[in-house]
């Protein structure tokens, strides 16, 4: 059986559909003859994304996944309306950072709350429901290679990820796999705005470097959305889809901690001489007491 053959007829939601990999699944879905869902706190990105797949069987539902009881409420008018669910894409999310001397805890709450709760609302809102319908379901988390490998400047992003990446595992080895079975995914670079539209408070040109970077050298994002589904299909647990050079980084901390932690150390030097060079010259550029 063809791999999209498994989603016709079904009925998937995708949270953070608006846009990037969200969007891209909710495209590929669709063509399956999947009965799509696309969430997100984004309501005229959801009215883009749906016209750009226009003429199928997808439907739009703005809603802020770090508020549960408006997820609950999403889940119940899916369930009302379809009578079951049949696949869970927890998707939604968001990178922020910063220099790591320059955080507090307040510059986590973002990203625990939109990466962390996010796949928890995702998860709790459906789940319920899924375990009285009476046939199995798929559940998938979409955590990040940055919840597998520590990276620069981006903590609070690294530590919601981990966060997901250990809550997933631990629901894979309790929940009943012929009632529910949970994936998760764990990207690497992909050519998404994911970069631009964060929350990171970088040193110098460091934000557009790192962007610039993704575009030239991470995966095509309708590429990946389909090698994620392909793989949810076959019941893959695991996914590390795409890499521009993380997954590399994640085999060598699997092989060698002491080789990770200098390889992760010469990463950040980049962006500690970018940063002590702003120090130095000042915001304007010039050097201080320069005439």
């Amino acid at each position: 059986m063809k791999w999209q053959e498994y989603y016709r007829d079904k009925t998937v939601v995708v949270t953070g559909g608006a846009s990037g990999l969200g969007r891209a699944m909710g495209a590929a879905l669709s063509k399956c003859g999947a009965h799509v869902y696309l969430v997100d706190i984004d309501a005229p990105g959801l009215q883009e994304a749906a016209r750009g797949i226009a003429g199928q069987d997808v439907h739009t539902i703005t809603a802020d996944v770090t508020d549960f009881e408006r997820m609950q409420a999403v889940a119940q008018e899916i369930f009302d309306a379809q009578g079951s669910v049949d696949v869970v894409i927890n998707n939604a999310g968001m990178v922020q950072g910063g220099p790591a001397h320059a955080l507090s805890p307040a510059s986590f709450e973002k990203s625990i709350n939109v990466n962390f709760w996010g796949v928890v609302h995702g998860i709790y809102a459906f789940l319920p429901g899924i375990m009285k319908q009476g046939k199995k379901a798929d559940i998938v988390n979409l955590a990040s290679a940055a919840g597998l490998v520590g990276l620069p400047y981006v903590a609070p992003y690294c530590a919601s990820k981990s966060a997901v990446v250990g809550l997933t595992e631990s629901l894979i080895s309790e929940i009943d796999p012929d009632k529910v079975r949970f994936h998760l995914v764990c990207p690497g670079s992909v050519k998404t705005n994911v970069i631009r539209n964060g929350i990171l408070d970088l040193p110098g040109n460091y934000k557009n470097k790192v962007a610039d970077m993704m575009d030239k050298n991470g995966a095509d994002v309708d590429a990946t959305a389909a090698s994620i589904l392909k793989s949810v299909s076959r019941g893959r647990a695991f996914m590390f889809p795409a890499g521009g050079g993380l997954k590399a980084l994640w085999w060598i901390k699997r092989l060698s901690w002491h080789l990770y932690a200098w390889t992760a150390s010469r990463i950040g030097a980049f962006g500690r001489k970018i940063e002590q060079k702003q120090v130095n010259e000042g915001p304007s550029g010039s050097r201080p007491g320069g005439g």
